[in-house]
């Protein structure tokens, strides 16, 4: 194959790219998925708190866990869900497919080794029980996961090496987009797309007073979700993340903006500093767009697989599901419906976006947990139950910084500090799927399955119209400028802006 840059620069490439596995399961079949994209609720009580912290701090740099216990007061799936908005998959959500993860193994000119999982989902079940692939069948990429292999040490057994997590990312497209003027768009929201909504506003203020002397209207379409696909961290996932990103982002974005140059670029400094990494950094997926004469794309069939490598057969493992696997898949009903509007679903929509979020930071790939504060001294106690790494390295350091990380940043930011009652059972298998469990202030409880191999489709950083995406960039600017006058009383920061300036 022809060698493909890498993010690290442009003089590092890749030398050979090789199919290490290709597993494939047929999935069960699931309840329909519908949007839920983030929305703000930035009210004095939160603001306050955030503020609090912060002045305590006496700096902008924070982490998730700082935000946990208020994020989920600013920062949470819509409630009501529009019926006209559910996912589209293909074939719908009562068909059976099969999900898949691609183990890539990239060699690049500078020595390093990077093992790519590419994960994702096909568009109907086209494997036969002998293993034969349609040659027709569709694979999908949902998302992906690069694991850097450093060697550390070298002895008389050889070199060892040590597993570094590189980079965990949805992959977002809209295949339903053809161009800028169709009536329904959707709007991407990771934190870069919520500075460049604030970009538009400064700039849409002066296009405005342009317009009424015979000027053209401004429109931004950076943020339109279209065919061609993006990335979106994983990350972004997490409330208290986000919004951490988001207000670090302003805080190093105004330290680092040139003195005298403006409102304008803070913004732009702020952008940089949460941007993304093109997605055709992936030598993978810029693979499959240079055979469609363009920068990136995220489908292939098996016959491209074998253009790469011409070796690919011989790594398929098809999992057959026998009669007792069968029966212990989802299927559609089984559980209860996504269209709720009542909190405890609210609660189940940001775990199961959150968990595997949690699991990808730290290399986990299966767990299975039980966690509750039903307990006389009314602390969190979370066991453990079952876990594996997605590589082979020792995951007890790992397990442990799971469990805090989960107590911290989602636990405690949906009981309000540990305030409301909760009990909590998830399984969940990030290539496969996330099974909920969960009771809140002595409800009984209520079981949720959400498909993890095709998480992408509903991620809560796409807005599905320009309203639900203005509210969210009008109530980031507030908090960003309260919090850099916040911090202005300990430094030298420059204050908040005005978009109108």
């Amino acid at each position: 194959m022809n060698p493909l840059p890498y993010a690290n620069g442009p003089t590092h490439h890749v030398t050979k790219m090789a199919v290490e596995q290709l597993i494939m399961v047929e999935t069960g079949s699931y309840n329909p998925m519908y949007h839920r994209p983030y929305q703000s609720h930035l009210d004095a009580g939160s603001l306050n708190t955030i503020l609090n912290r912060v002045d305590q701090l006496g700096t902008a740099s924070i982490s998730g866990h700082v935000m946990a216990g208020v994020a989920s007061n600013i920062l949470a799936p819509v409630a009501s869900v529009d019926p006209s908005l559910e996912v589209a998959i293909p074939q719908g959500w009562s068909e059976r497919r099969i999900r898949f993860v691609l183990k890539l193994n990239a060699q690049y000119s500078i020595g390093s080794e990077v093992v790519y999982y590419i994960q994702g989902y096909t568009n109907y079940p086209g494997v036969t029980l002998q293993g034969h692939i349609d040659p027709h069948m569709v694979f999908i990429i949902n998302s992906v996961v690069a694991v850097g292999k450093a060697v550390v040490n070298y002895n008389a057994m050889g070199y060892s090496s040590v597993d570094r997590m590189l980079e965990s990312y949805q992959v977002v497209a809209d295949p339903t987009w053809q161009s800028i003027t169709q009536q329904r768009q959707s709007h991407l929201m990771r934190p870069q797309d919520v500075f460049s909504g604030m970009q538009s506003n400064y700039l849409r203020g002066a296009a405005d007073q342009f317009t009424q002397y015979g000027g053209p209207s401004y429109h931004d379409s950076r943020t339109t979700l279209r065919a061609d696909p993006q990335r979106s961290n994983r990350g972004n996932n997490l409330p208290a993340q986000y919004l951490a990103r988001v207000v670090d982002g302003f805080y190093y974005g105004a330290q680092m903006a040139d003195f005298g140059y403006g409102n304008a670029d803070v913004l732009s400094k702020s952008r940089e500093q949460v941007m993304e990494a093109p997605i055709s950094e992936n030598p993978f997926i810029r693979w499959l767009g240079e055979r469609r004469q363009q920068a990136a794309w995220y489908q292939f069939t098996f016959a491209e697989l074998e253009e790469l490598d011409y070796n690919a057969r011989n790594m398929v493992n098809f999992i057959v599901n026998g009669p007792a696997q069968q029966a212990a898949q989802h299927h559609s009903g089984l559980t209860s419906y996504w269209t709720g509007s009542d909190r405890c679903t609210v609660v189940a929509t940001s775990l199961m976006q959150a968990i595997p979020a949690l699991m990808m930071d730290l290399l986990i790939s299966k767990i299975i947990l039980r966690s509750t504060n039903y307990d006389i001294s009314g602390q969190m106690s979370t066991v453990l139950i079952d876990a594996k790494s997605l590589t082979g390295i020792d995951m007890r350091n790992y397990y442990d910084r799971f469990i805090r990380r989960l107590e911290q940043e989602v636990i405690q930011d949906f009981t309000f500090n540990n305030q409301e009652m909760y009990q909590l059972e998830i399984r969940a298998d990030i290539f496969g799927e996330t099974w909920i469990s969960l009771s809140l202030a002595g409800q009984p409880a209520i079981q949720y399955v959400a498909p993890s191999f095709c998480d992408n489709l509903f991620t809560p950083v796409i807005a599905q119209n320009q309203l639900q995406f203005d509210a969210l960039v009008m109530d980031m600017e507030r908090l960003v400028n309260n919090v850099n006058d916040t911090v202005a009383h300990h430094s030298q920061a420059p204050q908040g802006i005005n978009p109108y300036i």
